[in-house]
């Protein structure tokens, strides 16, 4: 159960890993390099010359990481990175499952469906994996403890919402 598990994974992160899979990343770089320069409050849109305005600062925190990321370790970091990112949702995935099912057997198997039902979204370098680990973060910070969350736990996952 646990080798078929691994292998649908393994498949999903070789995927993940490679050459960049949607626009939207490009898009995101590009804003992110407005960002670096500029901060998030932009007085026009850096991509569309006809554009009325400034763009809205969405996802400006993703963007202005991927264009960090670009620059400190180019395309290879920014695969590298994905794949990271994808491997801690499989991780925090399992972790969620394990606690819910009481078994390592149905949470490898759990994890396996989430990865093939939501890899063309893992496949993405887009923010909403970002989202998706912030999600499951958020449960294993408010569910995980048996007695109830910490102080620390509760103050981190007002941290994670805030962000």
């Amino acid at each position: 159960m646990h080798a078929a598990a691994f292998a649908v994974l393994a498949a999903v992160l070789v995927a993940a890993g490679q050459p960049l899979f949607t626009e939207d990343a490009w898009w995101y770089l590009s804003m992110g390099e407005a960002y670096l320069a500029h901060g998030p409050w932009l007085d026009a849109d850096p991509l569309l010359h006809t554009a009325q305005g400034p763009p809205a600062p969405v996802a400006w925190l993703f963007a202005l990481a991927l264009a960090a990321i670009e620059h400190a370790a180019g395309f290879t970091g920014l695969r590298l990175a994905h794949v990271l990112l994808v491997a801690g949702i499989f991780a925090l995935a399992w972790r969620a499952l394990r606690r819910a099912s009481g078994s390592a057997r149905f949470a490898s198997l759990g994890t396996a469906l989430f990865a093939a039902l939501s890899a063309y979204r893992l496949f993405q370098l887009r923010p909403h994996l970002v989202s998706i680990a912030a999600a499951l973060g958020l449960a294993w910070l408010i569910l995980e403890p048996p007695r109830g969350p910490s102080r620390a736990r509760i103050v981190a996952a007002a941290a994670l919402c805030a962000l």
